[in-house]
């Protein structure tokens, strides 16, 4: 089960079950109304956000969570973090495909 929430997590976009800002899931839980899986959605994202501090080791990419900081949600969503990583390591665009054809294109065999 803590592997479906965390795969839910770093989906591609946020979690159904997170509230919209953290002010608003504070509100609700200290009114007793956060329904469990709301609970386990924002607990989901903080395990998530945790292995991604330990997983992303180049000053670079740990700046990736720090860009994913809002005011709704200071502590970011996870999501958000691997759609910047998708972007980086994935790019799905016409422009990085053919850049990438171009540079296998231009490789030349042979002595030198």
């Amino acid at each position: 089960m803590q592997v479906e929430n965390l795969v839910s997590t770093i989906g591609k976009e946020l979690d159904t079950d997170m509230h919209a800002s953290v002010v608003a899931y504070n509100k609700a839980e200290k009114a007793g109304t956060t329904s469990k899986e709301q609970k386990v959605a924002v607990k989901a994202n903080r395990q998530a956000m945790a292995y991604l501090a330990l997983a992303l080791k180049p000053m670079e990419l740990l700046c990736l969570l720090t860009h994913a900081v809002t005011t709704e949600w200071p502590e970011c969503g996870a999501w958000k973090v691997m759609k910047q990583l998708q972007d980086i390591y994935q790019p799905n665009d016409v422009q990085s495909i053919a850049e990438q054809r171009f540079m296998l294109g231009s490789i030349k065999m042979g002595a030198d």
